[in-house]
């Protein structure tokens, strides 16, 4: 049936004890992890260290924002409230896996990290009954310019 998603599929495409976790980090880390995001051996790197049950480390994908390149730099990083700045603190949602700056080292930059109890695979049944999240994921966020 279209649209339905089963435990056993949500377990196989997020297989990892990964938790989601809350942190505050600069922009400029957040930026430099961007753009190792745009290096194809840093996305086929295998993934490695605790809790990382896939095979590749992956490209970075952010919400609510856009993120312009030329393909080797990020020219720019368009927030909802305006561009990201180098040296401004950002509230950020993230795995337990990237806040620990696993495979992206600039994202262990950071502070006030906080850890949820439950796994990232239950979020994201939570967010797929969400009309509105599942649009939204449609959205081109890495905009070659």
């Amino acid at each position: 049936m279209k649209g339905v998603v089963s435990n056993k599929k949500l377990l196989e495409i997020s297989p990892s004890p990964l938790n989601p976790t809350y942190m505050e980090i600069k922009g400029k880390y957040i930026k430099e992890a961007l753009k190792q995001s745009l290096q194809a051996d840093v996305c086929l790197q295998d993934g490695k260290g605790s809790g990382f049950r896939g095979r590749y480390l992956g490209r970075l994908h952010l919400s609510h924002a856009v993120v312009e390149h030329d393909g080797k730099e990020v020219l720019r990083v368009k927030l909802e409230s305006g561009e990201l700045e180098d040296e401004k603190i950002y509230k950020v949602s993230t795995s337990d896996y990237l806040q620990r700056g696993t495979g992206y080292t600039s994202l262990a930059n950071n502070r006030n990290e906080r850890y949820n109890p439950e796994y990232t695979r239950d979020i994201l049944r939570e967010y797929l009954n969400k009309k509105e999240f599942i649009e939204k994921c449609f959205t081109e966020r890495w905009v070659k310019v």
